[in-house]
């Protein structure tokens, strides 16, 4: 009788053990979604934080162009350059359409007078 009671023994301790291994997966797990920003409320897109992406990284022209500016959003002091924010007016917004002039072919003097006239908040 010695030994059934030992083996039940280690059962509950195994049941146990996966349990605080699956408790501390699910915890793992909505926190990398909290920190990718997959999940509404996380810090991504903040004014000052890096939630940046692939396809959210300038080409060196518009880079260039990003360099010339501050952030319009008007929540934060920070240059477009080291922004990030998704605020409406916001870097996200403004570095977004530096690129798609870019991309239409635009010369860069005439994208950066349309941000002027877009945005304002040249710094030279």
């Amino acid at each position: 009788m010695g030994h059934k009671g030992e083996r039940g023994r280690d059962r509950r301790g195994n049941k146990t053990l996966f349990l605080v291994i699956g408790a501390a997966a699910a915890v793992g797990l909505v926190v990398g979604l909290l920190i990718s920003g997959l999940i509404p409320g996380s810090p991504k897109g903040r004014y000052g934080e890096t939630g940046k992406t692939l396809a959210s990284v300038p080409s060196a022209e518009a880079a260039e162009i990003i360099a010339k500016f501050n952030c319009p959003c008007g929540r934060c002091q920070l240059t477009l350059t080291e922004c990030h924010c998704d605020d409406p007016r916001g870097a996200v917004e403004v570095k977004g359409f530096i690129q798609a002039r870019l991309d239409e072919g635009k010369p860069k003097d005439e994208v950066i007078r349309l941000v002027k006239e877009k945005y304002d908040h040249y710094k030279g």
